[in-house]
């Protein structure tokens, strides 16, 4: 069973983990886990990306059309800013343990 847990919610996009919870019965699990990374989901599935946290760049990229340029900025820009906290929910998503929810960017008081 793949279960994705949410950790936040920013411009129209989910930001996610799988939780270990069937990582065994993935195909490449090795492969999979030897990275830790977040998924990043368009609200209308149109758009998929998946983040290294500790170098805070692009693994692959999994999605219909072009990643908005703007939108991958904020996600790198956001897991900089979180990638301890984005590391420590790998290791609880790994030992099968609740992860802890982030705080989306203040992208509001930024754009005024």
């Amino acid at each position: 069973m793949f279960k994705q847990i949410l950790l936040s919610s920013f411009e129209n996009m989910d930001i996610g983990m799988y939780y270990r919870l069937g990582w065994e019965g993935m195909k490449d699990f090795e492969e999979h886990i030897k990275t830790p990374h977040f998924h990043a989901v368009s609200k209308n599935q149109v758009h998929a990306v998946t983040i290294d946290i500790k170098n805070c760049c692009v693994a692959s990229f999994n999605s219909y059309k072009t990643f908005p340029e703007n939108k991958l900025k904020i996600i790198l820009e956001w897991c900089g800013q979180h990638r301890q906290e984005l590391l420590d929910n790998w290791e609880r998503a790994k030992e099968n343990l609740p992860l802890i929810p982030i705080p989306p960017p203040d992208i509001e008081r930024e754009n005024t």
